[in-house]
């Protein structure tokens, strides 16, 4: 399957992306265009989240099949495009404080369709549309669906996707698998209105530890070491070793590095945790006291895998559910309005097969 990135947007329209889009996945091909950072003309996070977008377009294409509704795999596509890339890994269920105000604020306004609207919204009504209130619903609808009441609805939304995958129709498989709309609309709502601003920090610190740990560890199987966490940090990617097989992006840690500033500003605690014949292991401790540790895993001889984890905290939040279905007209990714995040790994639950309605 071709991969087309674009530099200049005119050549991504002569190729066949529509105006007003910034990425598009056909069936046949993904195409996207460089976003760059108004500020200093280099590449943005949003060329990041608009690869990631149709990349997901891409995976439902060819591994889950069936006729998912538009707003489920343009609202799974916005989650997995909001996910934070942390070198060797993804995180996931991000709420950008800029999104979260402005799903807000159109919830508010009644500037967002139904629910039953939104669900009746076909591809081609969608792409004529190309609405970014219809992107901020669908991602609002799938991220409650994954994380809200602590993941009560992640089952039977998995059970859901499940049967539309396997050909049914996706009116009754939703009656079946979550019960009535008016039931969620309610309570889709409230978790919206209701959510507090940077209700996502334990997120974008464990995206910040995995990350830097990711550097961490390169340096490391380079004989790099360091007597602490500030004497780690103030470096820049430049003065970081790594073998050649090993790169990462020098923009990941500079971002990374900026994340870690603002979690302290936040109250959490950094610190380099010496071990005994092993690499020393970052630790983020945040204002709950939700302990987040870096982990390194030896990959051949010198690469290594990072991931982070909690020791108590809101473990909850890094599950999220995955599956869908085939697109058959291209899937656009808008621009405008996508707000720049930090990513992270989706870990896919099994689906509970003979799972009942939700009763809202």
């Amino acid at each position: 399957m071709p991969f087309y990135l674009f530099a200049k947007p005119q050549d991504y329209w002569e190729a066949g992306g529509m105006p007003g889009s910034a990425g598009v996945f056909d069936g046949e091909s993904l195409m996207g265009m460089v976003i760059r950072d108004p500020r200093n003309g280099r590449i943005g996070l949003e060329t990041w989240q608009i690869v990631q977008h149709e990349g997901f377009h891409q995976f439902v294409n060819f591994v889950v099949g069936g006729d998912v509704p538009t707003w489920v795999n343009e609202g799974l596509a916005e989650y997995f495009g909001e996910g934070i890339f942390t070198g060797d890994g993804m995180v996931t269920g991000i709420v950008p404080v800029s999104r979260l105000k402005r799903i807000q604020a159109e919830m508010k306004r009644d500037r967002l369709k139904s629910i039953k609207g939104i669900m009746l919204t076909s591809h081609q009504g969608w792409n004529r549309e190309m609405r970014m209130a219809n992107y901020d619903q669908a991602w609002s609808m799938v991220h409650f669906l994954a994380h809200a009441d602590n993941g009560k609805y992640r089952d039977p939304f998995a059970r859901f996707l499940q049967i539309v995958g396997n050909g049914k129709d996706w009116e009754k498989a939703w009656i079946a698998s979550i019960g009535t709309v008016e039931g969620f609309e309610e309570k889709w709502k409230d978790y919206w209105l209701t959510m507090p601003e940077n209700s996502t920090a334990d997120l974008y610190a464990k995206a910040d530890v995995a990350s830097l740990t990711s550097f961490l560890g390169r340096a490391y199987s380079q004989k790099q070491s360091f007597d602490n966490f500030a004497d780690f940090i103030k470096l820049d990617a430049k003065d970081l070793k790594a073998a050649d097989a090993d790169w990462l992006p020098p923009a990941l840690y500079t971002l990374m590095k900026s994340t870690a500033k603002w979690l302290q500003e936040q109250g959490a605690e950094f610190s380099l945790s010496p071990r005994k014949g092993a690499p020393p292991q970052i630790v983020c401790v945040m204002p709950d006291g939700t302990r987040i540790t870096g982990d390194l895993h030896a990959q051949g001889h010198a690469r290594r895998k990072s991931h982070s984890r909690y020791r108590r905290g809101h473990s909850g939040n890094d599950q999220a559910r995955q599956a869908l279905s085939a697109p058959r007209a291209p899937y656009l990714c808008a621009t405008g309005g996508l707000p720049a995040s930090v990513l992270s790994d989706a870990q896919i639950a099994q689906t509970s097969p003979h799972r009942a309605a939700m009763a809202w």
